[in-house]
């Protein structure tokens, strides 16, 4: 839910500070067709490269990621 995102956000950009930097972080919502809502918290990239870099980061702090078009 929206409220678990939020949590999620601060808890992440607390955790991942040192991978996410001065990136914008924030919550989007996602209708996926059979499974319902759900809300996602997203990084701000300033290029794919950039947000394969990040997630891949994020993945070895222990942290779970996919990138989006």
């Amino acid at each position: 839910n929206e409220d678990g995102a939020n949590k999620s956000l601060k808890s992440m950009g607390q955790k991942y500070s040192g991978v996410i930097g001065d990136r914008g972080l924030h919550i989007v919502k996602a209708e996926v067709p059979n499974k319902g809502t759900y809300w996602r918290v997203r990084v701000a990239a300033a290029s794919r490269d950039d947000a394969v870099s990040v997630c891949s980061n994020i993945k070895s702090a222990g942290g779970s990621c996919f990138v989006t078009r």
